[in-house]
């Protein structure tokens, strides 16, 4: 036998013609998606939503000696205070604080939800609320319940000064008043 049984001359135009429609092609079907730049300045093409949150059992009470225990998802307490250290990416901008509750006492209420930061940089012990001061009511004896702010200050979070928190208040110890949680929503940076 002589000679290679395959031979090679390069890409046939059909070949060519199939790549450069597949990369017309995927360029639509991309082009959507990514960033477009005008005026020298970039613009994403879509902004995406992120959550943090902090669940009941990790609230604790501001005074050690308050009493405080956990109902499956319900945490319980009689402090005047209940926090819980948040974690939130460096940038971002938070867009809601959204505070999920219980309350089944038409006499108390779960009071005082806010989002909170702390000054670390220098430390001077000043903190600062970005959003709540939220309130289920007296009146209110409806069992769970979910209370969001969207009006935020200082949105932009900066964990090089800052520590965030969370906080409310239970006004006894007992079933009838609880905090489930609190969840964050943000943009990232």
């Amino acid at each position: 036998m002589s000679g290679p049984l395959i031979s090679h001359a390069g890409p046939s135009w059909h070949a060519v013609m199939l790549v450069v429609v597949g990369m017309v092609i995927g360029a639509l079907v991309v082009q959507p998606v990514m960033a477009r730049v005008t005026g020298g300045s970039v613009e994403p093409a879509a902004t995406t939503t992120k959550w943090a949150s902090c669940p009941s059992v990790a609230f604790y009470p501001g005074f050690s000696p308050d009493r405080y225990g956990q109902d499956f998802v319900k945490r319980l307490g009689a402090s005047e205070d209940m926090y819980c250290g948040l974690t939130l990416p460096h940038g971002a901008t938070i867009t809601a604080a959204k505070f999920h509750l219980y309350d089944s006492s038409n006499t108390d209420q779960v009071d005082q939800c806010a989002l909170y930061r702390v000054k670390l940089d220098p430390p001077d012990g000043s903190f600062a609320r970005l959003a709540g001061d939220l309130a289920t009511g007296v009146a209110f004896d409806g069992g769970y319940v979910a209370l969001t702010d969207t009006s935020i200050n200082d949105a932009v979070v900066n964990n090089r000064l800052y520590a965030y928190l969370a906080k409310c208040r239970l006004q006894f110890y007992g079933t009838a008043l609880a905090i489930i949680g609190v969840s964050v929503r943000y943009r990232p940076a």
